[in-house]
């Protein structure tokens, strides 16, 4: 599913006894435990692991691509489309910090702007952005999300 807010998403995956991923659980389930470069392993990406910089001209069915899956057996981590996480887009302990839209630029009167981080790169992003580590903070058309439970 794409062009869903974040208040749709969170309301979608409460309305099934489910949440949202934070940050840092989707990139362990993308990463594992040995912090994968890309969620099937470190060997490159190409067209055939992942849905990727317009090679399919759009969204595609989840489990296309059985090579991209991770060891575990999770799809669609890398490509296809973004995905929401509860976490906002700050910096990492220690990192810079982050400068949002009306903290820089005097004549923008609006109110500062802190958004969802959203992970996973998408069918429109290049293979710079496919790293499971890859993170970002805007989308529509290659914006979506994943529930997860907790047991």
């Amino acid at each position: 599913m794409v062009y869903v807010s974040y208040e749709g998403a969170l309301a979608y995956a409460e309305s099934c006894g489910k949440s949202l991923p934070t940050e840092a659980e989707w990139e362990r389930a993308a990463r594992g435990e040995e912090e994968r470069i890309y969620a099937w392993g470190n060997e490159p990406i190409d067209p055939t692991y992942a849905n990727y910089d317009f090679h399919y001209g759009g969204t595609t069915v989840v489990g296309s691509f059985p090579r991209g899956a991770t060891p575990e057996g999770i799809f669609d981590m890398t490509g296809n489309v973004k995905e929401y996480t509860t976490s906002l887009f700050e910096s990492y302990p220690g990192g810079e910090p982050m400068i949002y839209l009306g903290m820089r630029e005097p004549f923008i009167r609006e109110n500062v702007t802190r958004l969802q981080v959203v992970r996973g790169g998408a069918w429109t992003k290049q293979e710079g952005c496919m790293a499971a580590a890859y993170r970002d903070a805007h989308g529509s058309m290659n914006l979506g999300f994943r529930c997860v439970r907790y047991a």
